[in-house]
This record gives C-alpha cells, sequence and structure tokens, in this order.
C-alpha cells in the first residue's frame, strides 16, 4: 500500500541506503560532489519552518522522498517561494502515478502554506520535464556546472 506523509528531515537521513541510491542515479560531478549531506544544517532549517518533507511509503518502507526550502524571495520582495532542494522515487516506482502525486501533493501543500512561486529542478539526464509540465510548470531557467 503506497503512502505519503509529511515527515521530518531526520527520516530522510536515516535511509541512508535510499539517500546513496539516489546519489549514484543522479549526481553528475562526484569528482566534485562527494556524498556529504550537512544534516545538522537541514535540522536548523527546519527548526526555523523553513523545510519541508515528505516521503513516499510502500507498505512502511521508504521508496522516495521530496524536501522543499520556503523562503521569502530575496529579488521579488514580498514573493513567497519554495525551491525543491532534492527529491527521488526508486526506479522500479516510478510507473504509474506515485511520482506524479508526490509533486502534485507537494504543490497542494505549498499553496496552503501560502507559497506563490514553486521552482523544481530536474537533472538534464534524468528528466522529470514531462511531470512539471504536466502540473502547470514552466520553463523557467538551464543551468550548467563548471567543473574547476
Amino acid at each position: 500500500m503506497i503512502t505519503y506523509r509529511v515527515e521530518t528531515i531526520a527520516v530522510v537521513e536515516a535511509a541512508t541506503d535510499l539517500v546513496r541510491q539516489h546519489y549514484e542515479e543522479v549526481a553528475q560531478f562526484k569528482e566534485v560532489q562527494k556524498l556529504d549531506p550537512d544534516w545538522d544544517a537541514y535540522e536548523r532549517i527546519e527548526e526555523s519552518g523553513k523545510l519541508w518533507v515528505m516521503t513516499v511509503r510502500d507498505d512502511g518502507v521508504m521508496v522516495g522522498y521530496m524536501v522543499m526550502m520556503l523562503s521569502m524571495d530575496l529579488h521579488y520582495r514580498g514573493l513567497r517561494r519554495a525551491t525543491e532542494d532534492i527529491h527521488y522515487l526508486l526506479p522500479e516506482y516510478r510507473k504509474g502515478l506515485i511520482g506524479f502525486k508526490l509533486l502534485r501533493l507537494t504543490v497542494q501543500a505549498m499553496k496552503e502554506k501560502g507559497v506563490k512561486l514553486v521552482t523544481m529542478r530536474t537533472k538534464a539526464a534524468h528528466s522529470h520535464a514531462a511531470l512539471f509540465e504536466r502540473l502547470g510548470g514552466e520553463l523557467q531557467d538551464l543551468v550548467y556546472g563548471i567543473v574547476l
């Protein structure tokens, strides 16, 4: 049975195998982007009310997550925004509507929190653009990484 829950970042931190699988699948510049999340910083952000986490579970076992950062926009004073920090769903759960429902529930929750703009990212090699567009999203930026 698939369930979606609003949880804490500690739950994601404890899912070390899931976090590692996420990293192994999508991290592009592994020579400079070593997997080493600053969980203490995440917890401080969460304590300030600026972090939101939803998990996807199958019979209680976590199979995915969405982590959002909430803030007032520095460029557009008065705009409350939510920026996707990370999202992941195990490959075997990507068929059907499980991932779409995770995104849709996230957008609904952000609206309930008074957010006016949700920004989500996707890896070029693992694009979720079609899902974002299905939610009403529009391409906003292209981001390039330059390893030095």
